[in-house]
């Protein structure tokens, strides 16, 4: 790998931790928000069982990104060490 290509490399990773701690620094900020009340309307042309469905959905899917991140922050963690 050429001195070029190398630095290309390393702007790449750089932007890319960038782009990490920025979204670290929104998730931070989010989880210290309080929380919302949360909403007992069904939205317009939504039955019960939609809703049902997407609070069911949500949950995983809320579920799924937390242990994503988990995973993200103990693969960082190790790269620090």
């Amino acid at each position: 790998m050429d001195g070029g290509s190398i630095t290309a490399s390393l702007d790449r990773i750089e932007a890319a931790l960038d782009r990490l701690e920025a979204a670290a620094r929104n998730a931070e900020t989010l989880a210290e928000a309080p929380a919302a009340e949360p909403e007992t309307a069904l939205a317009p042309g939504v039955d019960e069982g939609q809703h049902a469905d997407l609070e069911r959905r949500h949950t995983q899917l809320r579920s799924a990104v937390t242990a994503s991140l988990a995973r993200l922050d103990a693969l960082i963690a190790r790269e620090d060490t």
